[in-house]
């Protein structure tokens, strides 16, 4: 026998911080039934901030130009007042833009759905931490040519270059691997959120996307064609 759908909704799944891994469609699905469906995402929304700066800062290569200090206190401060921001304003923009597709997700259902999807984020950062405590310092402020020049400039032993080339690519293909995950969540999380399918999902986080990479794509077009002294 088939319980209602309204029965099931309101089954209580395990934490979100654990279901969305797992239990992706049904935790984010009694998550915006709730009558707050951003309660709770405080703590998350805090973590991502601090999270996301240190990712930007170790990814796009400015490791050894920024003090690692500076670097802790942005992610402190700034990081989670940017996290909050982009939530509440990408929340509000994906609810408008599914609405178009036939949504029904309201922009606090919308949030919800767009921070939640993000958890996997927080399980990669926790492999940084052992990464770090294995590796020192150097895993976060070097690049990796840099670092094994090092260690083999101050005659470390081959085992412990083994350790080190393992552990870092280990921890890079985990990271890679929960950003993977966090993308499909964030449309599995949109679909329930609006009730439509998962391709309607797909469709409005590329149109979005694309809609506000739009200025971008007509001013780098003015550009090359007013300021290229070639025409």
């Amino acid at each position: 026998m088939i319980e209602p759908a309204d029965k099931v909704v309101q089954e209580k799944p395990v934490s979100p911080w654990f279901g969305m891994l797992y239990q992706p469609r049904k935790t984010i699905r009694y998550i915006v039934a709730q009558r707050s469906p951003t309660q709770g995402l405080r703590l998350l929304i805090v973590l991502l901030g601090f999270i996301q700066v240190i990712y930007g800062w170790f990814y796009l290569g400015f490791r050894r130009e920024i003090n690692l200090l500076l670097v802790f206190g942005l992610a402190v401060t700034a990081g989670p007042v940017a996290q909050a921001m982009a939530n509440f304003f990408g929340g509000s923009y994906l609810s408008w833009v599914g609405s178009w597709f036939g949504g029904k997700a309201t922009t606090d259902q919308a949030r919800a759905a767009l921070a939640w999807s993000k958890v996997p984020l927080v399980w990669g950062f926790s492999y940084m931490v052992p990464a770090f405590l294995v590796l020192g310092k150097d895993f976060l402020m070097g690049e990796y040519p840099y670092v094994i020049s090092e260690i083999i400039g101050f005659g470390f032993s081959k085992l412990w270059l083994l350790v080190f080339t393992f552990t870092f690519f280990c921890v890079g293909l985990i990271l890679i691997g929960f950003g993977l995950w966090s993308f499909v969540l964030s449309v599995l999380a949109l679909a329930e959120a609006h009730q439509f399918s998962i391709w309607k999902a797909l469709l409005t986080l590329t149109t979005g996307f694309g809609i506000c990479l739009l200025p971008l794509i007509c001013f780098l077009i003015f550009d090359n064609f007013v300021f290229d002294p070639r025409w």
